[in-house]
């Protein structure tokens, strides 16, 4: 619809509060439209209104059941048992009708994985990988490849996921700072040293990542 195009130049001119006040009216006058529902939840979360973005997102999938956007950003920002399995199963559904959507996958294994299904979530982000690489989607490669080491406890998997993260432009700041804590909790301070450093480097005024990269030297005896 055309008020979405007008809302989005709204957003990009930084004029949020107009941007939202037009949706609202437009799905007032089109209670029906999903697109609209659905820019105006999207909205919402963009300008943090959490609370108004998830009663949108519910109001989506009450008009089309088989949203998996909505389904899956409800389920990942405020989960709750029964989101999660809606999602799964929108999800599931949405993978079966478009198996190459590399996106899709990742969004499955990640409800996957909150619901506590590990050999399935990882299946699904290797999946997500594969797809991811072929088309070159950097982004949810990087973060795929990361998952997996982390479900699969494989540092190798984890570094070469900050690596691909790196080398493609993507910010790797929480795959190395999550990566430094598993080497810190498994007792291997000096690969946590490591991961601290480059943090610090990137982010000298951080303190905590200098206070934990303290800890890494006392504990690895430097």
């Amino acid at each position: 619809p055309v008020i979405i195009r007008i809302a989005q130049a709204c957003l990009r001119a930084e004029l949020a509060p107009m941007a939202i006040d037009l949706l609202r009216e437009a799905v007032k006058a089109s209670a029906s439209s999903v697109p609209l529902h659905y820019e105006l939840a999207r909205t919402l979360k963009l300008v943090g209104d959490r609370e108004g973005a998830l009663a949108a997102y519910e109001r989506v999938l009450a008009l089309d059941s088989s949203h998996a956007e909505s389904a899956y950003l409800l389920a990942i920002g405020a989960p709750t048992d029964a989101r999660l399995e809606r999602a799964q199963t929108v999800l599931e559904k949405a993978v079966m009708a478009a198996p190459a959507d590399a996106l899709r996958h990742w969004q499955l294994a990640r409800v996957l994985a909150n619901r506590g299904r590990g050999e399935a979530a990882v299946a699904e982000f290797r999946e997500a990988l594969r797809l991811a690489r072929y088309q070159k989607l950097v982004d949810i490669a990087a973060d795929s490849q990361f998952a997996i080491g982390r479900m699969t406890s494989n540092a190798s998997d984890m570094n070469d996921a900050i690596a691909a993260a790196d080398g493609a432009g993507v910010d790797p700041t929480e795959y190395r700072s999550e990566l430094a804590q598993i080497h810190f909790m498994a007792g291997r301070a000096g690969e946590a040293r490591a991961q601290l450093e480059w943090l610090v480097a990137r982010y000298p005024r951080a303190w905590g990542y200098h206070y934990r990269l303290g800890e890494a030297h006392e504990k690895a005896g430097a």
